[in-house]
């Protein structure tokens, strides 16, 4: 379904039906962010988004 991506690869969404379409295809490391297109737009400095420290954390183990 998502060719040439690994299954240990780092997939991000803010859509709920795609996350769970990445879990059930077997991409174990996916994280979704429903609120970040909301906080983004028109958006004029870095926002801060709980899925940068999800990265941090799932990268650290």
């Amino acid at each position: 379904a998502y060719p040439d991506i690994p299954k240990d690869a780092i997939l991000i969404t803010d859509q709920p039906r795609q996350l769970a379409n990445y879990l059930k295809s077997g991409y174990a490391n996916s994280v979704g962010e429903i609120a970040s297109h909301s906080m983004v737009m028109s958006a004029r400095n870095i926002i801060a988004l709980e899925t940068s420290d999800t990265v941090r954390e799932m990268l650290k183990e």
